[in-house]
């Protein structure tokens, strides 16, 4: 559905002056579409046909009993996910005609998505469930510190699935002071664009 509202209507557009790839708020929502896809590999079906592969590569590499037997509770991989594409992405996208580095804060997580997904490959470790969409379509220190100090009895499992809800919506604050800083210098537009925005109208 969010791919044929993007592709196919102009209901997630803000500005209809200039195409739909330098579009801010359009490019939000493509980052949601986008993290949705990767998500199916992770937690559907992934390239091999398994099922929840993400959980059970994760308990893998870090010697676990199979998922889901392993001491990490289902709960914390709901938090993980649940919480960025479902939660955290919409609402990053909902303000971002005003706010464009708080839409964009999903693809902080997509770009550092990348990187873990492409490191096995780089490594001799190989396939993992996500890599295919991680390449193809498009903050995991908080994603795996507190699942480590889980595993070594430092903290229950309540702070470790509340710190994976906190995290994404630290990212958005970190970026919304962003926006202020130096009176909005990162997300003020280049003299060409107002100019090329002001022919087109």
């Amino acid at each position: 559905m969010l791919l044929v509202l993007l592709f196919c209507t102009n209901h997630l557009r803000a500005d209809l002056s200039r195409s739909r790839w330098h579009d801010y708020t359009w490019l939000s929502w493509m980052g949601m579409a986008a993290y949705l896809l990767h998500n199916v590999e992770e937690y559907g079906i992934d390239m091999y046909g398994r099922l929840h592969g993400f959980p059970q590569d994760i308990v893998h590499v870090m010697k676990l009993p199979p998922y889901p037997d392993c001491p990490i509770p289902p709960l914390y991989f709901v938090a993980v996910n649940v919480t960025a594409f479902w939660v955290m992405a919409p609402i990053a996208a909902l303000p971002s005609r005003r706010h464009p580095l708080v839409g964009f804060s999903i693809y902080s997580i997509i770009m550092i998505n990348i990187v873990f997904h492409v490191m096995p490959l780089l490594t001799g470790g190989g396939y993992d469930a996500g890599t295919l969409t991680a390449l193809i379509v498009f903050t995991h220190a908080i994603l795996t510190g507190p699942m480590l100090l889980f595993v070594k009895g430092m903290i229950g499992s309540t702070p470790m699935v509340l710190i994976q809800f906190a995290n994404l919506f630290v990212l958005m604050l970190i970026l919304r002071l962003g926006e202020r800083w130096r009176s909005g210098a990162l997300i003020s537009p280049r003299a060409g664009d107002v100019e090329a925005s002001a022919a087109a109208r």
